[in-house]
């Protein structure tokens, strides 16, 4: 596996921007534990248990969560101190173009879940009720990304 086709795909605002999902990588259930799968090959999947005593103080820290054992990492966008205990610091982005490439990332429209209107209006009404049909509908046919949400 690879992170060259990997992208960011949700962003915290003032907090980080999360990514690194490995297009193809999808969890198995194989002998009664859950495995990796990757181009039909399995692939153990076991949390990494380290530690260290670096803090989210400043922005362009890598991080990873603690209690995952995904390859998904994410970019501090600023002092995040919400995420010590549950994230770790793994590394730092450096040289002068990495403020610019948060920015840049920052910038980017990101699909939120959410209606771009405020509360109470009419197409936030609209578009919650139609989200929440076909939220229903995938559910009733099985499709199992729809169960979490």
């Amino acid at each position: 596996p690879s992170y060259a086709q990997a992208g960011f795909d949700k962003l915290r605002p003032s907090v980080a921007i999360e990514g690194g999902r490995i297009n193809g990588l999808r969890t198995v259930e194989f002998a009664g534990s859950t495995e990796y799968q990757y181009l039909g090959r399995l692939l153990p999947l076991r949390p990494i248990l380290e530690a260290n005593d670096l803090r989210h103080d400043r922005r362009g820290l890598l991080t990873r969560n603690i209690f995952a054992p995904g390859p998904e990492f994410s970019i501090t966008l600023a002092p995040a101190p919400s995420l010590d205990g549950t994230h770790e610091v793994i590394g730092v982005l450096e040289g002068s173009s990495s403020s610019e490439l948060l920015s840049m990332l920052e910038g980017l429209p990101y699909i939120t879940g959410n209606s771009n209107e405020g509360e109470g209006t009419a197409a936030n009404a609209v578009f919650t009720t139609q989200r929440q049909f076909f939220q229903s509908l995938s559910k009733a046919v099985g499709d199992s990304r729809a169960e979490d949400r």
